[in-house]
Order: C-alpha cells, then sequence, then structure tokens
C-alpha cells in the first residue's frame, strides 16, 4: 500500500465528501432543518389567521423565531467545527478503510518508575474500553504486547538496539527511509504504526485467501501505501474492498525533551495516539480542545478532552467498510458532544497532574510518588537513597522506614537490608535477633546475600545458637548461587571441619571458585593449602603465585606470607629486598608478625640497611600489637632485652619515641 502525497489524497477526499453530504444528509443536519420548516410553517399559518379577541396576540409566539434562528447557526457552526476537526484529525489513505484495532490491544509502557508505568498503562486500556475498542483481558502480559511506549534519556540508542534485536520490528519493504527517519527524530514523542490489510468478499465476509502487507507511519514523516488495486472485484460504492488494522505501535518519549506536561497528558497523549492513526501534527482548528495539541499551545488541554474521546468512540462505533465512515465519524462525534458523555472512568489520582520532573533532577521525586502510591521498588529505592545519601543528607531512620515498608510488601532486597540495620544498628536498635529474622525471610526468597548472613550468624551464634551444621546449609544455597563470600566461608567449614565432615579437596574446590572470581581472602587461602599440600600435592610456586594476587590486593596475610616466600626462597628466587617491602607492607596494616620478622631484617641487615635502633622500634611495635600470651609477645620481648645491652639510653629513648609516634599515627580504625 503506498499513501500518495497529502495535498492530493486530501483534495480528493473534500471533493468525495462534498458530493456525499449532498447526495446522503446527515441525521443533525436534517433534524435541525425540519424544526426550521416546521417552525416556520406555523409562524405563516398564525399570521393567515385572525386570533379570537380573548386570545393574547400570535406575536409572542413569533419572538421566538430569532432564537430558533440562532440556535440553528449554533448548530451548523458547530456541525462545521466537528467536520474540521475530524477529517484534519484522521489519517484516511486514498479509496481505502480507516485503520484502527481489530486485534485485542495489550499495552506494554517500561522507562517510567513502577507507578508511573502502571499508570499509563491501565490508563491506555481505560480509554480503550471506554472507546469500545477490543482490549485484552488478564491474559495480556508481555510477550504479547503490541503496543509499546517506552520512555528514554537516548530514545534513538533505545531503538537501535530494539531495531538490532528484532529486525522485523519496522515494516521495510519500501526501503529504510521512514524508518530512518523514526528513529532519528527530533520530536518529543514519535509514533510508528505497523498494520495490516485484509481482503474482504462482497459479502463483507473476510476471503479465504487473505492478502496482509504492513503499514508503517512515522509521526511527523510522509509514508506509503500500497494502493487500493490489491482487492479486485470485492469493493462497491458504498463499502472498501479492503479493511486496514493495526498490528502493533511503538511509541517512544524522548524524555530530554518531554517538557513540561503531566502524566496524565503523556498518558492520554499515548492512547489517543496508540489507539487511532492520526495527524500528530493536525490543524484541529482554534476552538475543539484536543490532547493532539499537546505540543502545540501554551495551554494544552490538562488531558484527552471529550472532543478526542468522542473522535475515538466514533472510530470504533462506525462501519469500517463504509466508505463513508468519516461522515458517519462526523455524525457520530456531533453527537456525542452535543449530548456532553461522562468521563471514560474513575478520576486519575491527583499527583498525575503535576508536572513530569527531569529525570536527571528529579530522581528522588520518582522514588517517592511511587513509594507514597505503595510500590515497593520505589520503597526500596528510596530507602537507599536515604540510606547513602544520595541527592539528600544521609538518613538511617528515614532508610529503615522505607525498607520496612518495603519488605513487609515481600521485597526480598529490602528485608536484607532491614537486616543489616538491625545487625549494625542503623536507624534501630542493635537486634541480631531481629536481624535474623529478616535475614531468614530475604533467604528463603532466594536473596544470596540473607542465605550467606544468615549462615554467619550461625557460625558466630548471634542472634540464634552458633549451629556449624545450619552454617553450612545456608552458605551452600548461596555459594551455589555463586556468592564469593558464601564460598569463602564455606571452603573454611571444609578445611576445619565444622558442619561438614572435614575435606580439603572440597575446600580447595571452593576457595578456588572464588579466587578465580578475585577474591583476596580465598587466594590466600588456596596459597596456603598449596603451601601445606592440603588437597593435594604440595606446590611452593603455585602457593607463591596465590600470594602474590592475594598481596596485590592489600591482604595483609598474604604480604606477610609472600615476604617470608622470599626470604626463604619458597617458590620464588631468594630475595631479600622483595621480603623487606611485603614485610613492611604488612607491617604498616599493624600485623605483629610482620613487624617482627621486619625487625629482624633490620638487626640483620638484609635487604635493608643494618639498624638496630630501627630494629628495636619495629619489635616494640610487634609486642604492642600482639597479646602477652602470643608466641609475638614473648619473641619480640627476648630480642628487645637483647637489643637493649647495646643500645645507649639515647638510642633506647629515640626508639621508644618512634614506635610511640607510629603507633598514634596507626591507630587502628573502630
Amino acid at each position: 500500500m503506498t499513501r500518495r502525497a497529502f495535498m492530493t489524497r486530501d483534495g480528493a477526499r473534500a471533493w468525495r465528501f462534498a458530493w456525499i453530504a449532498r447526495a446522503l444528509p446527515s441525521p443533525a443536519a436534517a433534524a435541525a432543518a425540519a424544526v426550521l420548516i416546521c417552525q416556520s410553517s406555523n409562524a405563516r399559518s398564525l399570521a393567515q389567521s385572525s386570533p379570537p379577541a380573548d386570545q393574547p396576540s400570535p406575536s409572542a409566539d413569533m419572538a421566538e423565531l430569532p432564537a430558533v434562528t440562532i440556535q440553528g447557526e449554533r448548530m451548523r457552526q458547530l456541525r462545521h467545527r466537528v467536520d474540521h476537526f475530524v477529517t484534519s484529525a484522521v489519517f484516511q489513505p486514498h479509496d481505502e478503510s480507516l485503520m484502527r484495532w481489530n486485534t485485542p490491544v495489550c499495552p506494554l509502557v517500561q522507562g517510567l518508575p513502577r507507578a508511573f508505568d502502571d499508570f499509563v498503562q491501565s490508563r491506555i486500556l481505560q480509554i480503550a474500553r471506554a472507546a469500545r475498542a477490543p482490549v485484552a483481558g488478564n491474559d495480556c502480559a508481555a510477550g504479547t504486547a503490541n503496543l509499546y511506549v517506552f520512555a528514554s534519556d537516548h530514545p534513538d540508542r533505545l531503538l537501535k538496539r530494539l531495531w538490532a534485536r528484532n529486525p522485523r520490528m519496522y515494516d521495510t519493504r519500501n526501503g529504510l527511509g521512514a524508518a530512518g527517519r523514526f528513529v532519528h527524530s527530533q520530536l518529543p514523542i514519535r509514533v510508528w504504526y505497523n498494520a495490516e490489510s485484509v481482503c474482504r468478499e462482497a459479502t463483507g465476509r473476510t476471503a479465504n485467501m487473505e492478502f496482509r502487507q504492513a503499514k508503517s507511519g512515522g509521526a511527523g514523516s510522509t509514508v506509503d501505501d500500497t494502493s487500493s488495486g490489491i482487492c479486485p472485484g470485492a469493493g462497491t460504492r458504498l463499502s472498501y474492498a479492503n479493511s486496514n488494522s493495526i498490528r502493533s505501535v511503538f511509541i517512544v518519549v524522548d524524555m530530554t525533551r518531554v517538557t513540561k506536561i503531566t502524566t496524565r497528558q503523556l498518558a492520554d497523549y499515548a492512547a489517543m495516539t496508540g489507539l487511532a492513526d492520526v495527524r500528530l501534527n493536525a490543524d484541529a482548528g482554534p476552538v475543539p480542545p484536543t490532547i493532539l495539541r499537546l505540543f502545540q499551545q501554551p495551554t494544552p488541554a490538562r488531558g484527552l478532552s471529550a472532543w478526542d474521546r468522542a473522535l475515538l468512540y466514533s472510530l470504533y462505533n462506525t462501519s469500517q467498510s463504509s466508505v463513508v465512515q468519516v461522515s458517519e465519524m462526523e455524525t457520530a462525534v456531533m453527537s456525542r458532544i452535543t449530548h456532553q458523555p461522562g468521563a471514560d472512568g474513575p478520576a486519575p489520582p491527583s499527583w498525575t497532574d503535576e508536572v513530569l520532573p527531569r529525570r536527571d533532577a528529579g530522581t528522588l521525586y520518582w522514588y517517592r510518588i511511587g513509594a507514597e502510591q505503595g510500590d515497593r521498588s520505589a520503597q526500596y529505592d528510596l530507602g537507599v537513597t536515604d540510606a547513602l545519601g544520595q541527592g539528600v543528607p544521609r538518613d538511617y531512620t528515614k532508610a529503615a522506614q522505607w525498607f520496612r515498608k518495603a519488605a513487609e510488601q515481600g521485597h526480598v532486597d529490602a528485608q536484607y537490608n532491614l537486616g543489616v540495620m538491625y545487625s549494625l544498628g542503623r536507624g534501630v536498635p542493635q537486634d541480631y535477633a531481629q536481624a535474623d529474622e529478616w535475614f531468614l525471610k530475604a533467604a528463603d526468597g532466594g536473596n544470596a546475600n540473607a542465605q550467606s548472613s544468615l549462615g554467619a550468624a550461625y557460625a558466630d551464634g548471634l542472634g540464634v545458637q552458633r549451629n556449624y551444621d545450619a552454617a553450612a546449609r545456608w552458605y551452600q544455597k548461596a555459594a551455589e548461587q555463586g556468592y564469593i563470600d558464601a564460598q569463602v566461608s564455606l571452603g573454611a567449614l571444609y578445611a576445619n571441619g565444622r558442619g561438614v565432615p572435614q575435606n580439603y579437596a572440597r575446600a580447595a574446590v571452593w576457595y578456588r571458585m572464588a579466587a578465580e572470581q578475585g577474591n583476596a581472602a580465598a587466594e590466600y587461602d588456596l596459597g596456603v593449602m598449596y603451601l601445606l599440600g592440603q588437597g593435594g600435592p604440595q606446590d611452593l610456586a603455585a602457593a607463591a603465585r596465590w600470594f602474590g594476587k592475594a598481596a596485590q590486593q592489600g591482604d595483609v596475610n598474604a604480604e606477610r606470607s609472600l615476604g617470608l616466600a622470599f626470604a626463604k626462597g619458597q617458590g620464588v628466587s631468594r630475595d631479600y629486598a622483595q621480603a623487606a617491602g611485603w614485610f613492611r607492607k604488612a607491617a604498616d596494616q599493624r600485623d605483629a608478625d610482620a613487624q617482627f620478622y621486619l625487625g629482624n631484617m633490620y638487626d640483620n641487615g638484609l635487604g635493608v640497611a643494618r639498624d638496630r635502633v630501627t630494629a628495636y622500634e619495629w619489635w616494640a611495635l610487634a609486642k604492642a600489637d600482639s597479646s602477652s600470651g602470643d608466641d609475638t609477645y614473648a619473641r619480640s620481648q627476648h630480642k628487645m632485652t637483647v637489643s637493649a645491652s647495646r643500645m645507649t639510653a639515647d638510642q633506647m629513648a629515640s626508639a621508644n619515641r618512634e614506635a610511640a609516634d607510629w603507633l598514634a599515627a596507626h591507630r587502628r580504625p573502630r
């Protein structure tokens, strides 16, 4: 089907319907004429007869004539505006039927916060039902959607991705030009129609052999459709040979260009353009209010107007096969405008009349509207915003309140986060038992974080009685979902035989899973297993390699172990300078063993210049950072005693002062 130039087609239609109007006067016009004729006849009769003496003069009845004449003129003017509105708004191909939905409409709205998506979708269905358009039932789902509304900050990129994923998204048998113009359109809202044409027999029944061809239209662009000669012999002077049916519609909202419109206006505009093949830039005249002029008027309609509702209703309640459908629609619109039918349904929520904020400036607005409407995802998002202080001052109390609202509606991530709040005592009193209750709810919902946290609670006896069997079960569930911390913890249970039989090979499997994902703790633990030959043959080179991976991430145990490997030449070439360097990294993290080893390096001049004062300083730090019963504490004390006998009082004082200053500069985090 090729759509011809607008001007040629409009000129032909104007002549055709002018002839039809003369041949087939509309019911409303005929009724108005009948009233005027009746009134005029009565007036002549009264003028020719003499009234009885006791009757008033007929001048009172005659005085009503100007009012009737004025009313008739107003009706003619209204009819003219209705005709102009319908013919300017509705897109009619040459010698073909108007296009409408003949299969159930199933909308899908994405790109806005959940509450907004749901409102736009329900509003489209509400308007479709009021127009008596076919609407899908409860089985309408994403897989059967055919009226798509997408909101995006980058609509061009979105449409290109969708096109690449679904090459048949647009009918391009007439070339790529129209599709390209649609993808790169600069309009705030762009619309694309795909349709099909079904040949009909002369009786009006669908022919056994159906001809179907997609018809595409992009907002603001000239498009083509095929000629009507595809159904020879099926049409008459009063009926079309084929019926055009909308197959799918894509409505794309450019959120960077949509300004100063409300959610209700957006929803109603999407409904109007999605349910009818209308001209988005039509000149409907100055009087009729219409949502189609949303982006053309300083003060556009608040939503779908009575004229818009009447137009949609007339499209779906007149004969699509009739060649005078437009004239029939004009009559139907006239009738509904003059009778002022009621609204389509319940009034929209008040928040839908608020101006849509820009996405980059109004994220909190989106969340708050959805949260206040009870949307659990929005409540969760608002909780995260308050907890992290994203765009607002950090407020754990508010965060906990929003997490609770979402958690009570079954949002598993909110349940987990609320458990974390109770575990840490942020926004709520610290309560491990309450934390475990929310962890359990989220864990039962499949949340791996919660499963691992519940495993840790049982392993440490926090809020529950210590139970390694239960800890192993929950760690296993989380580890099988790929949760790295749970894999490390489960490996430790197998390595130590807690809650499960001791099995170094199984421990190595879980450590390796986590290590290969870059977990430093697992890399160190796997290095230890290679060093000791647990779960497999001893491999000092592999041990040093895994220690190196973890040490590069700042794991203090790995830094110390790698220093020992270089000092002893285990799995690597002996290198005292490297050893001293790794010991220093671990010592700066207040590792007592690394501090002791570094003191030895300075005492013997291995990898560093020999310096007994510095050696004494590191031994003093090792003693301070270890417990009195530790072996490191005793060894450090012994080294300090031996070294003191070879140092002057000033050297001792300097070493103790340097150690105190270092401790002050390297306070442990609380």
